[in-house]
């Protein structure tokens, strides 16, 4: 292997380095015309079951479900518009929290339901309807607190 001046291998040097950093620099950097889909929004869905007294429920399983045109499961034209999990069992305080992606922008209506402690539980024990979501400007979240009849004895 023939023996390279010193200059010739400090220009050499230089230019290997240059390409490593330009490599590292532009494989750390965002970029944003990458042609990628945007994330879809979320709508985050939040609440506390309790009775009529105040007292809150552990364990009910809560199920949060976005439709468009109506909130009508049974109204053929109405179609789930949201993604991700849409059930969710409360905690000790009662609070629940369901973040579902919107995967379409029409006006909407959010059906929020309290199902019994054990699944698959069909009968939901109260239901919620929220016409309008997702029409103008909305927002990204919505407190929603629901009553429940009080444990059978």
């Amino acid at each position: 292997m023939p023996d390279h001046p010193p200059a010739a291998r400090r220009g050499l040097v230089r230019l290997l380095l240059g390409t490593a950093f330009v490599v590292v620099a532009s494989c750390s950097t965002p970029i944003t015309g990458c042609g990628c889909s945007p994330p879809p929004p979320q709508l985050v869905v939040t609440g506390v079951v309790t009775t009529s007294s105040g007292v809150p429920r552990r364990d009910l399983f809560v199920r949060a479900e976005l439709r468009a045109p109506a909130c009508s499961a049974t109204n053929g034209d109405s179609v789930r518009i949201a993604a991700g999990p849409t059930t969710t069992a409360t905690d000790a305080s009662g609070r629940y929290r369901l973040s579902l992606a919107i995967t379409d922008g029409r006006p909407a209506c959010l059906r929020t339901e309290v199902l019994a402690d054990t699944l698959p539980s069909t009968v939901p024990l109260v239901v919620y309807e929220r016409p309008g979501l997702l029409a103008g400007a909305w927002r990204d979240s919505v407190v929603i607190p629901l009553v429940v009849p009080p444990p059978a004895p």
